[in-house]
């Protein structure tokens, strides 16, 4: 069964993730939005940070609401999807994909990342010499500039990011332009990368003359805490003179190399991936053995198979299914219902039977929790329990749920056509005469005058005992008469043609409105497709059979077979 859930929030989802991962290595190459504060935020309260949690951490936060949606999707594709090697090949396949689209999606951002480095300066045009002290309101050139001065050996920090896979050192130094003051604020600053720790010993020479792009308080929160802690009063704003021939294009390679990296391999699972789904593919037309065991039951999909029963994993897919919204149950989901419920492990109350609010007694069917213990039951174990006993069954998500919450609820009918028929859709004899306009006959069959018309008692199987007596129940609780009597009916002008005649007149009703209520309540008891009729004015009640002769005939009712 295909689950085709609701692609546009999928693909909301899937794009919040992808923008949070670029806006997180965005922050961590350029040291700017939500990254830099929240190293500052570290810096401040413990005087460090750890570059690779304060990307990865934040991000998942971020990603978590859109993370958890697809995982739901995901199960309740998996819980509504049939099992078997043709649907792991397929679920293999659509992975790979899945990684393939990743991997090409990254690939566009390195390749992006990669042309908007070639749109920056590249270092090779000329500096153009800067006055620092025309520097003022006015915005900072974006070309290079080249300043004359001399470095502040005393207003120098050292800034170290380490970590599995990190080694980097950037040391931070004071730069006086020439004719400033050595009692003024530290304006300006200069970067220089110096690799591993090793080079943090290396002597570092800084000519008199410094080329390079000005960033306005470009020098991080760790090497400012560093450089206050030694007395060194530093300018508001400051800038930084970032040197270097590739100081602007340097974070668009970072970016441009990281995500070519991340594209390789989200390629490579996706190859690996593919060449799974080959295999399975082909293992799934080889023959698989038939079990003698096995014979007597299989095809049939509601089988009474005490090996079968009590299945938890069914139960985990009925707990994926129930966290569905009842509005977003479509076919597919009522089709991986039946497949899970039958033979679920579920856990019931004492006593297990309630009235629902509709009036009709059930069986109470609970998903257990999770680690607690429990006397495991199966739909399929309490069927024609719930039949001999004219009730349904309704499915609960939890112990806990009030009587008026079910996930599901089965009706007597429903459970008939189940064990008799091996179907939820009712008598195929009934199902084959309909028509897509019938849609389910859940409504009075009227009879035109001058129809040929055959009549006689019920059959055990067109009636069963337990259904005779149920209606029984109800004709003379519920409409308090005396001797309820039925009647077969098989008209060839109606679809079906067998229909159960009740033993009531329309005029025995007082309004339109209560006939249909009352018709529709009288369906309950009865498989899909089956048909009602009023008892027509001109009948009698002696004319039909009297309920009582087709459930009292015998000392116990017999059990639901097969036809």
């Amino acid at each position: 069964m295909t689950f085709r859930p609701n692609t546009g929030p999928i693909v909301l989802s899937w794009a919040w993730i992808a923008l949070v991962a670029a806006y997180m290595l965005w922050g961590m190459v350029t040291y700017a939005g939500l990254y830099r504060w929240l190293a500052e935020l570290q810096i401040e309260r413990s005087g460090e940070y750890y570059s690779e949690l304060t990307a990865v951490v934040p991000g998942f936060i971020l990603a978590a609401p859109a993370l958890w949606y697809i995982r739901i999707q995901l199960q309740i594709r998996k819980a509504l999807e049939e099992t078997g090697p043709a649907v792991e090949a397929s679920r293999t396949r659509r992975t790979a994909k899945i990684m393939a689209v990743a991997g090409v999606v990254l690939g566009l951002a390195s390749a992006g990342a990669y042309t908007l480095s070639q749109q920056v300066p590249d270092g090779s045009e000329a500096a153009l010499p800067l006055n620092a002290a025309n520097l003022g309101p006015t915005p900072l050139p974006k070309s290079k500039v080249a300043m004359l001065g001399d470095v502040d050996p005393d207003a120098s920090s050292a800034v170290s990011e380490t970590g599995r896979y990190l080694d980097s050192n950037t040391i931070y130094i004071g730069f006086r332009p020439k004719g400033s003051l050595a009692a003024e604020p530290v304006r300006f600053f200069l970067e220089r990368h110096v690799g591993g720790s090793d080079g943090l010993a290396t002597a570092q020479m800084f000519a008199p003359e410094q080329t390079g792009y000005l960033i306005e308080n470009g020098v991080p929160a760790l090497a400012i805490q560093d450089l206050e802690k030694n007395g060194i009063v530093i300018a508001s704003p400051h800038y930084l003179l970032r040197t270097g021939d590739d100081a602007l294009r340097e974070p668009h390679y970072v970016t441009a190399g990281l995500t070519g990296v991340m594209a390789f391999a989200f390629l490579l699972v996706a190859a690996i991936w593919a060449f799974k789904g080959r295999g399975k593919a082909k293992a799934r037309t080889a023959p698989e053995p038939q079990s003698t065991e096995l014979a007597s039951t299989s095809g049939q999909r509601f089988g009474i198979d005490r090996a079968d029963m009590f299945d938890l994993s069914a139960t985990q897919r009925l707990a994926v299914l129930f966290s569905v919204h009842e509005h977003e149950r479509g076919e597919a989901w009522t089709e991986a219902f039946f497949d899970a419920a039958w033979n679920a492990s579920v856990s019931i109350p004492e006593p297990p039977d309630f009235d629902g609010p509709d009036g009709f007694p059930y069986y109470r069917l609970d998903l257990p929790r999770a680690g607690e213990e429990f006397d495991s039951q199966s739909l399929s174990n309490l069927a024609e329990t719930c039949l001999n006993r004219n009730a349904g069954a309704a499915f609960f998500a939890t112990p806990s749920d009030p009587d008026t919450s079910p996930e599901y609820v089965l009706s007597m009918g429903y459970l008939d056509s189940l064990l008799r028929y091996d179907t939820p859709d009712g008598d195929p004899i009934d199902r084959g005469e309909m028509s897509p306009e019938s849609g389910s006959a859940r409504r009075e069959i009227e009879i035109s005058k001058g129809d040929e018309l055959l009549v006689g008692a019920p059959s055990p199987d067109f009636l069963p005992p337990y259904a005779a007596a149920a209606l029984h129940r109800y004709m003379t609780r519920i409409w308090g008469l005396e001797e309820p009597r039925v009647q077969l009916m098989v008209n060839r002008n109606l679809r079906p043609t067998r229909n159960l005649v009740i033993g009531r007149k329309r005029s025995q009703f007082a309004s339109d409105a209560e006939v249909d209520g009352e018709i529709l309540r009288l369906f309950w008891f009865l498989p899909r497709y089956r048909g009602i009729v009023l008892m027509p004015e001109d009948w009698t009640p002696s004319d039909m059979s009297r309920l009582t002769d087709l459930f009292q005939t015998t000392e116990s009712a017999p059990e639901p077979h097969r036809v």
